[in-house]
């Protein structure tokens, strides 16, 4: 009888297990709150981050929305994301709530430090104050010193090209996009000697478009010939506009919809033309796909007649703008000797007979076009070469 390894089985068994999951990935229950610090100090104008502790750890994911509330908020703030902003002199409680869990931070706001100023050292920063929308951006700071000085960031939404100088210095400011809706602020600390410097820094949260601008068609295609059409626009303002960098492109609003006008286009080609809406807060893509203007011969589009006193083609020309046939010959040579039936037409399809008469035993050549009429005066579209 074959013996079981039983060191090979007790592997099995446990790589079975290890494969198996022991628990799924389903939130865990909140069983309550706590915040990083319990007291905190600041002097007046100074921030703290509180931040909230979870319990479990992985009971994050699925808890409520955290309320953050300052009991006295003339003493020290806090912003929905927990922040505490010293304001003035005294004692407030912050607490942050969390479904039926609470959690509390008793803050006391001190008198800041104001250092011995030294006569023998000048400095200042400009501006003192940066206001960055929520798109972020690059903005400058000069510095003006007679000694060295070291800058400190206090958050990393806002990066500086340099931490430490000795004089004057042109200085870049980074601002990072914001990723939520909430408006954030820090303070940007330059020391030199015994002095403190602070440049203030805004950016807006990020503004969330609950009901964004619509349109009801995002792509029209025009003819050649131009046309007029109407586009519907769902918004929360009749403030909306829509504008198009096209100069054959007009619109007009009319409530709730804008006309759209678009010319004939006169050019042999043509590219797409945005019509952009927008409220503001969001915006919405029209694109006009304009037809461009063509004639075009159907068969041969040359004639060799040398030693031949007439020959007659049959041929048909497609177009799609009026058009009319031009023969032209070589300059000193004989002329006159073509001719096209009917030499002028519409758009569509027309049958057209070309017929070529020449004298024996000379020598001519030339060529001839299809041009646009009308509108599209000054389009020219070369055919076929004739010679003999």
């Amino acid at each position: 009888m074959k013996r079981i390894n039983l060191f090979l089985l007790a592997a099995m068994v446990l790589a079975f297990a290890a494969c198996t999951p022991s628990e799924n990935n389903t939130p865990k229950e909140l069983t309550g709150i706590s915040l990083n610090k319990k007291t905190i100090e600041i002097e007046v104008g100074g921030t703290y981050q509180l931040r909230v502790l979870y319990e479990p750890e992985d009971a994050e994911d699925g808890a409520p929305d955290v309320i953050w509330d300052s009991s006295k908020g003339r003493i020290a703030s806090v912003n929905d994301n927990g922040k505490v902003e010293a304001k003035a002199i005294g004692k407030t409680t912050i607490t942050a709530t969390c479904g039926k869990f609470s959690a509390e931070c008793e803050v006391e706001v001190i008198k800041a430090t104001e250092p011995t100023p030294d006569p023998e050292i000048s400095f200042s920063v400009s501006p003192e104050k940066i206001d960055a929308p929520a798109e972020g951006g690059t903005f400058d700071i000069t510095v003006k010193s007679n000694t060295s000085w070291t800058a400190e960031v206090e958050d990393d939404w806002a990066t500086l090209s340099e931490t430490s100088g000795n004089g004057d210095a042109a200085l870049t400011l980074t601002i990072d996009a914001a990723d939520s809706e909430y408006d954030y602020s820090q303070k940007i600390t330059f020391s030199a000697g015994k002095g403190t410097y602070y440049v203030t820094v805004n950016r807006e949260g990020k503004q969330i478009v609950t009901n964004p601008i619509t349109i009801d068609q995002s792509e029209i295609k025009v003819p050649v010939t131009g046309g007029t059409y109407t586009v519907n626009i769902t918004s929360e303002t009749d403030s909306w506009s829509a504008t198009c960098d096209n100069s054959n492109v007009t619109i007009t609003k009319s409530g709730k919809a804008a006309n759209i006008a678009v010319k004939v286009n006169k050019e042999k080609s043509y590219r797409p033309m945005d019509v952009v809406f927008t409220d503001g807060k969001s915006s919405a893509t029209l694109t006009l796909k304009q037809e461009a203007a063509y004639i075009e011969l159907v068969g041969s589009t040359s004639f060799n007649g040398f030693g031949v006193t007439s020959k007659t083609f049959n041929t048909t020309i497609k177009s799609n703008i009026p058009w009319k046939i031009v023969f032209e010959y070589e300059q000193g040579y004989p002329s006159g000797w073509a001719s096209a039936s009917p030499s002028t037409g519409k758009a569509g399809e027309t049958p057209v007979t070309l017929t070529f008469t020449m004298q024996k035993n000379t020598t001519s050549s030339g060529y001839f076009n299809a041009e646009g009429t009308g509108d599209w005066a000054g389009l020219s579209f070369g055919l076929g070469n004739i010679y003999y």
